[in-house]
């Protein structure tokens, strides 16, 4: 940070140079220097709070994502358990079928 020899120098040069005044001149650095980082800085944090809120909701909907895919394979376990248990019931009914279609037939004979 300059000391205020250097902003009296700088000032005084603005002065002679330009026709501002001591006041214009030190007017214009303090908004140089102070308020524009302030507002810089406002900016910055108001760009990273909204950075902030995409990368929240697009994790959210990532979570629902996931969530759902889950309780897909959830279901589709279930649905292949109950294919599972119906091609056994099937196998065991054909069987019992041909089972019984072989004794009708050896007796017929």
């Amino acid at each position: 940070m300059p000391d205020a020899a250097t902003i009296a120098a700088i000032a005084g040069l603005f002065s002679a140079m330009n026709g501002w005044t001591v006041g214009t001149v030190l007017v214009f650095i303090f908004l140089v220097f102070v308020i524009l980082p302030i507002i810089l800085m406002r900016s910055l944090v108001q760009s990273f709070i909204k950075l902030r809120d995409e990368v929240r909701g697009a994790l959210t909907e990532q979570r629902t994502f996931y969530n759902n895919n889950v309780e897909l394979v959830n279901d589709y376990h279930e649905l292949s358990r109950d294919l599972a248990t119906m091609v056994r019931v099937n196998t065991e009914a054909s069987t019992r079928l041909a089972e019984l279609l072989k004794t009708f037939l050896q007796r017929g004979r």
